[in-house]
């Protein structure tokens, strides 16, 4: 639980965090130390290029993902690997079936990815769209 006598000091971190996210840059976000206690680089997928796939995958160390509200997942028919029955995971993340975008060649290269995070930003994209599986 944060302290509120330290409340207000976040606030002009929070303001560089949306001004940075903006400005298309990444940034590390923090969770708790009674969830996972990790950082996580988040960026726009909007302003994704092949550079910043290139340095998440990079200095990242772990899985390229892209979070998306349910309403999304539901519209690209994106299901979750397992069901919640089967999902042994400490914190239960629902992780969704990996997908690329069809156009998107391989899938793999960070340029290919970069395609794949964009076209998730779009709010037309259709399920159609992608191919399954994929490497985001």
């Amino acid at each position: 639980m944060s302290d509120p006598a330290h409340a207000d000091s976040t606030i002009p971190n929070i303001q560089c965090v949306f001004e940075q996210l903006r400005a298309g840059k990444p940034v590390i976000v923090t969770d708790s130390s009674e969830r996972e206690n990790e950082g996580d680089f988040i960026v726009a997928a909007e302003a994704i290029t092949p550079e910043i796939v290139q340095f998440l995958l990079r200095y990242g160390s772990g899985e390229l993902c892209v979070s998306l509200p349910e309403e999304v997942a539901d519209r690209l028919q994106l299901n979750p690997i397992v069901g919640p029955e089967e999902n042994t995971a400490p914190n239960q993340t629902q992780f969704l079936i990996p997908i690329d975008h069809k156009d998107s060649g391989s899938g793999v290269s960070a340029e290919c990815r970069a395609i794949t995070i964009r076209a998730l930003s779009d709010e037309h994209a259709q399920a159609k769209d992608f191919v399954r599986p994929g490497h985001i």
